[in-house]
């Protein structure tokens, strides 16, 4: 049992609210697989490591998680003695979290979501359900990637996991997996093999020590509660009340016995998987970020070059007499042949600098990454920029320096295009070069929480 003794609660929070800043937004230029990673620890840290280490008062959380068809929903409503979850042969059942709690709970617990989705909230009026909120949760293995989620987010938010099996479901992948997650994080497990019968116990028990020493783990083989196959009540659509009362004394034992200490031991379990993950994302960083640097500095030279000053200069120099004056686009007048000059040549400008940025960008990333979005389009802002520029022009008094006021306006109006292209290139470089030292020491105090 992990419990948390090196560091103090406030510096485990503090620790986890520097990780929640640093990995909470999208870093778009990461692999996907690496993004994925971020995302599922940003989750972890914000949906369950800061309520703890903040304290966070309220009942125990169980959480009745399983593959499709074992029967999870039956064993609910057998846990509460009536009809609390629908149960069907149709799959899925369970299509959103369907939570039995006191009704002194339910405010607060309506006004929470897993992935999205609020639960379905069942008052009970029961005084074991004082310090306890049992959850069935849509099936982990259900062809719908939504149910798929709210199941993670269910698994990642308890307090205790009831893991539901059948002995033709026990060994599927997506189901051990799960129960290797929960012992590496060290949360109260409770095992079930449900809708079985000697045969069905004794082989399954056999195998359990094996799978979990092959990964490293412990599991002991009596910790597997069997319910045996039997018809289910008409009115409760569960099985008998009696088949499962020992199931049921478990949860309210931990939820008024032993609360703290389960919450203790999920903080340190959250603690050392938070800080593994942490480690790993930030080597995986380590490799991808000089790509990242290299294409934010190639977009950066582009922007930063200057214009190169022969064509305005001469075009800026022949508009200073009379004939060639600005003044006659303000009043509508057909525009000068030289302006057409110098608007056809920002065009041109843009449109360069545009492509020397897609060039200079895709260049220096590898395959894989995704592409920036939200770029500007170069003739929208060629028009705007012109359209800027000439304003300012027209309006210029008799008495300034045409020549070098318009060539100093010229200059700037390029950069601040260019700025305008570059921008979301640069942001989307920033956000993905997160601070790896505030991952690292935030990671190094959790790690001492073991």
């Amino acid at each position: 049992m992990r419990v948390v003794e090196g560091s103090a609660p406030t510096e485990i929070l503090r620790a986890a609210r520097r990780l929640d800043a640093v990995l909470g937004e999208p870093w778009p230029l990461a692999p996907r697989e690496l993004e994925e990673r971020r995302a599922g620890l940003s989750q972890l840290v914000r949906s369950r490591l800061v309520p703890l280490a903040e304290g966070v008062d309220g009942p125990i959380l169980a959480v009745l998680a399983g593959s499709t068809g074992v029967g999870k929903s039956t064993l609910l409503n057998g846990l509460a003695g009536r009809r609390v979850s629908d149960a069907s042969a149709l799959r899925p059942t369970t299509t959103r979290p369907v939570a039995w709690c006191h009704r002194d709970h339910a405010p607060r617990l309506s006004t929470r979501s897993f992935a999205g989705v609020a639960p379905l909230v069942v008052v009970d009026d029961r005084e074991e359900l004082s310090n306890l909120v049992v959850i069935d949760a849509p099936d982990f293995d259900s062809a719908q990637a939504g149910h798929r989620e709210m199941a993670d987010a269910l698994l990642a938010a308890a307090d205790v996991v009831v893991f539901v099996s059948s002995p033709a479901r026990f060994g599927d992948r997506e189901g051990w997996q799960r129960v290797v997650d929960g012992l590496v994080r060290e949360v109260p497990m409770l095992h079930v093999l449900n809708r079985t019968d000697g045969a069905g116990v004794a082989a399954v028990r056999s195998t359990i020590p094996k799978r979990a020493e092959s990964r490293g783990l412990f599991l002991d083989a009596d910790e597997v509660i069997p319910v045996a196959e039997q018809a289910l009540d008409p009115e409760t659509l569960g099985p008998p009340h009696e088949a499962v009362r020992h199931i049921l004394s478990l949860l309210i034992e931990i939820a008024e016995e032993d609360a703290d200490l389960a919450r203790m031991q999920a903080m340190g379990g959250l603690c050392h998987e938070v800080a593994a993950g942490t480690r790993r994302v930030a080597d995986e960083l380590v490799a991808a970020l000089p790509f990242v640097a290299a294409a934010r500095a190639g977009v950066q030279a582009v922007v930063d070059r200057r214009v190169d000053p022969a064509l305005p200069d001469a075009a800026l120099a022949a508009m200073r007499t009379p004939a060639l004056s600005l003044r006659g686009r303000s009043s509508g007048l057909v525009p000068e042949p030289m302006l057409h000059v110098v608007e056809d040549r920002l065009r041109v400008e843009i449109a360069s600098t545009a492509a020397a940025m897609r060039s200079a960008w895709r260049t220096s990333l590898p395959a894989g990454i995704p592409e920036v979005s939200g770029l500007p389009d170069p003739d929208a802002v060629a028009r705007s920029t012109w359209a800027a520029w000439a304003r300012g022009a027209a309006e210029m008094s008799d008495g300034e320096d045409l020549r070098a006021s318009l060539g100093r306006d010229w200059e700037d109006a390029v950069r601040a295009a260019r700025h305008h292209l570059a921008a979301p290139y640069l942001d989307a470089a920033s956000r993905s070069m997160p601070d790896l030292g505030e991952m690292n020491e935030a990671a190094r105090v959790l790690q001492g929480a073991e």
